[in-house]
């Protein structure tokens, strides 16, 4: 068979593998989708805070904070 595969070609190949592996049992098939989901969401995740941490670079209430002068101390020792 894998000769057969072979003079397919090298994508005949990959999909039969990828059917035999992955595809062809249920519960492996739902566990690669889950994990690829779980993969997909932190990626976007990261994507996104990177594009609003580097447009929004500078407005962020961290590094407004720091550069506020610090509190005045009340000494209203009078009451």
């Amino acid at each position: 068979m894998a000769s057969r595969e072979a003079a397919m070609g090298g994508m005949a190949a990959v999909r039969s593998a990828l059917y035999s592996g992955i595809i062809k049992r249920n519960s492996i098939w739902t566990l690669t989708l889950v994990a690829a989901g779980f993969a997909g969401t932190n990626a976007m995740d990261s994507a996104t805070d990177s594009v609003w941490g580097s447009v929004n670079k500078g407005k962020s209430w961290a590094e407004v904070q720091a550069a506020l002068p610090p509190p005045e101390a009340d000494d209203d020792d009078d009451e």
